[in-house]
């Protein structure tokens, strides 16, 4: 019992100690109006989260605890399987409805129309960083097959030179 609440304890603190510093790195290096939004936007995120969970997680634990107290293996397996069911298409639905839905949500809410604009250069910088990694990729296996060569290059010559040398 102590070393799980130990660990639960730990993976607490490890997540409180993240949002802290995302925190200050935000208004640090971004400002109070970039703090802000980060907090509009994990504000909605969370809301959106209880609405996705409908509670079942609450559920799941009290009959996950009961099944286990009985050893009924398959039943929590089933009751988990049954509320996967219902909670990832309805995740899905919201995450989609806040996705198309940003633009409205930055122009007309949050009074920021900079942040669509921004949406489209983020996901050009993506695309961007994409094409890069490729190159990057193409790079190191051109370097290794001419590495390969040279060395293969190098082993031709050496047995040249050794009937040269008795």
């Amino acid at each position: 019992l102590i070393r799980t609440s130990f660990l639960a304890l730990l993976v607490r603190m490890i997540g409180v100690s993240t949002g802290f510093f995302v925190t200050l790195l935000t208004s640090r290096f971004f400002g109070a109006d970039a703090l802000g939004l980060v907090s509009i936007c994990i504000a909605i995120l969370s809301f959106a989260s209880v609405f996705g969970k409908l509670g079942l997680d609450v559920a799941l634990m009290k009959y996950v605890a009961e099944f286990a107290g009985k050893n009924e293996f398959a039943s929590i397996k089933s009751v988990y399987i049954s509320a996967m069911k219902i909670i990832l298409p309805v995740s899905f639905l919201i995450s989609s409805v806040l996705f198309f839905l940003s633009g409205y949500f930055a122009t007309n809410i949050l009074h920021k129309p900079y942040l669509e604009e921004l949406e489209g250069e983020l996901s050009q910088a993506k695309e961007k960083w994409e094409k890069f990694e490729d190159s990057s990729e193409n790079a190191w296996d051109d370097i290794r097959d001419g590495l390969g060569q040279s060395l293969k290059s190098m082993q031709q010559a050496f047995e040249k030179a050794k009937k040269h040398f008795p």
